[in-house]
């Protein structure tokens, strides 16, 4: 596998994993409005609920076959008052710029269960997530969101086959989990 195959494809992860930050519900952006599915509430609930935050931060694990090789991926993102801080793996340098508002998209969302998750009762949500204009793959998610304050907690997403789209990536897994902890500041950026 060649360097700028392995480097595009892990560009593209880091975009899949940043486009899964969801940030804003897309029904509410630019003034849209949408018929959604019910049992989808939970989420978007969430999702405007972090939009609103000015701070949080959140962890990703990917992984996926790359031409019969398998990678995984750690990222880290902090989110402080418009920027969005990241960094691949722990101990490598952080990266800031400004946050941009996400507008994922969920659909044959199903209600699974209620179940206690880090000491917070969560409601259990499988679904259907795609970004528009970001990545043309779909993936079948699992989310456990936080009532009655409707916080997103842990989602995880498994990359679904798309038509017509040529796709080297195989078994694409993504994990994700967010923090609320009021103690956290922002990172320190290298100006290198």
């Amino acid at each position: 596998m060649s360097f700028l195959k392995t480097n595009s494809l892990n560009a593209a992860v880091f975009l899949f994993a940043v486009t899964c930050l969801p940030l804003a519900s897309w029904a509410n952006l630019q003034g849209e409005q949408r018929v959604e599915e019910p049992e989808c509430k939970p989420m978007t609930a969430a999702n405007d609920a972090l939009a609103k935050l000015s701070a949080f931060q959140a962890t990703w694990d990917t992984s996926y076959s790359l031409y019969g090789r398998r990678e995984k991926v750690h990222g880290e993102y902090f989110i402080d008052n418009g920027l969005e801080y990241g960094r691949k793996a722990p101990y490598r340098p952080w990266t800031v710029k400004p946050s941009k508002l996400v507008n994922p998209q969920h659909l044959d969302c199903h209600q699974l269960r209620e179940e206690m998750l880090d000491g917070s009762k969560t409601v259990v949500i499988s679904y259907i997530k795609y970004n528009p204009g970001y990545d043309p793959r779909r993936y079948r998610c699992t989310g456990w969101i936080e009532i009655p304050s409707y916080r997103n907690k842990k989602m995880e997403c498994v990359g679904l086959t798309t038509a017509g789209y040529d796709d080297p990536v195989l078994d694409l897994k993504l994990q994700m989990h967010w923090f609320y902890r009021t103690d956290i500041k922002a990172p320190t950026v290298s100006n290198k």
